[in-house]
């Protein structure tokens, strides 16, 4: 009896610590030594409904074999028989990336030019102008709400333009600068975009003019058939004491505005496309990176120490967790980083929000992981 007791717990242990661990981590295929993975041939994705983890490798004598379900089948003598046993699935509905807003400005339904090349815009039944031109335009399905970046020439100077964040809830923000893509929330209640404002400095012209009479006499100090080495020297310690005039150069200064009307100075350039963005569950918070540091609505999160180049950017369901991944590595709120994903998906349970995703470790073992936002 105490034997077949013993047994029971050695069993409920082993269960109990096998799911512990199993529903951070687990072991999904192991691939034998000498084995090659053919990336192409193989459907290695969490949404493979059909078959699971697929993989096709290849061995050192040119046999193929095709891991389906656990199982591994082959060897095959041609690649195309081993490729006819993977099932691909469909994954089409994939939603783990940020969604995007349709552009509605070049539909007539909602912005409309006149005879003089004048546009107008019409939402939410008003119509709004005119502008010399609508960029981006993104609106609700309702109608309720939307966002849109707008042009109006300046009255003194025809050809130049004074851009303009227009949104539904508040009043349009004017913009410094050429404005770059418009970003905004789901709801549209939030908007985005960041601007470069180029701004070019004047020259003293009675400076060039001294320099270039101080250079002139220098020169016909200096004025021989021959020269002599110290004799180049001491023209050349004359040149540098003579002062330059500033040369013409521009200067960029770049903003983040919000629709709400709030104005960001940033330090450096705009932050990219994915770097200035809201993300999967934002609800109304939208996050962008400079120097390495994370901002999330405009307050400083946290400094990562170097550039983030972002593929996707997850927030929990309550918004107090997120996640985001780059070209090398998946790195979570809690400051726990892992090598980049084959595949991953986002799902909720229980009220909470996972990231789950595989990876290849030891370029042979796949390994299923799981973790809250």
């Amino acid at each position: 009896m105490k034997l077949h007791l013993n047994k029971l717990i050695f069993v409920l242990a082993t269960f109990f610590l096998f799911n512990l661990s199993s529903w951070g981590q687990k072991l999904i295929l192991s691939i034998d030594q000498g084995e090659e993975i053919l990336y192409p041939e193989s459907s290695i994705s969490l949404n493979d409904k059909q078959g699971g983890i697929q993989v096709c490798t290849v061995d050192n004598s040119g046999n193929y074999y095709v891991y389906s379900e656990g199982i591994k089948k082959g060897p095959f003598s041609k690649k195309e028989n081993a490729f006819e046993k993977i099932a691909f699935p469909n994954t089409s509905n994939e939603s783990n990336t940020t969604p995007e807003h349709e552009n509605k400005a070049w539909e007539e339904d909602y912005v409309t030019i006149n005879e003089k090349g004048e546009s107008f815009l019409k939402v939410k039944g008003k119509t709004m102008g005119p502008y010399s031109t609508v960029r981006d335009l993104y609106i609700t399905a309702d109608g309720k709400h939307f966002a849109a970046i707008t042009g109006k020439l300046r009255s003194d100077q025809s050809f130049m333009t004074d851009y303009f964040l227009s949104s539904a809830d508040y009043p349009e923000v004017k913009l410094s600068g050429e404005p770059g893509i418009l970003k905004a929330s789901q709801s549209l209640k939030t908007a985005v975009v960041c601007t470069e404002e180029t701004i070019t400095q004047e020259i003293d012209m009675k400076s060039i003019e001294d320099y270039s009479a101080q250079v002139e006499k220098l020169m016909k100090e200096f004025e021989t058939s021959e020269m002599s080495v110290d004799d180049i020297n001491k023209m050349g310690e004359k040149m540098e004491q003579i002062k330059k005039p500033e040369s013409l150069q521009s200067k960029s200064n770049h903003y983040i505005y919000i629709n709400s009307g709030t104005k960001i100075d940033l330090l450096e350039s705009c932050p990219g496309e994915k770097e200035l963005n809201f993300g999967i569950n934002s609800g109304e918070k939208w996050f962008y990176f400079e120097n390495g540091k994370l901002f999330i609505s405009g307050k400083l999160e946290k400094d990562f120490g170097d550039n983030k180049n972002i593929t996707n950017f997850w927030w929990s369901k309550n918004g107090n967790g997120y996640a985001f991944s780059t070209y090398s590595e998946l790195i979570f709120s809690d400051g726990k980083t892992y090598p980049f994903p084959l595949s991953m998906i986002l799902f909720e349970e229980n009220g909470k929000t996972f990231l789950k995703w595989i990876t290849l470790e030891e370029n042979r073992n796949f390994i299923i992981y799981q973790k809250e936002l």
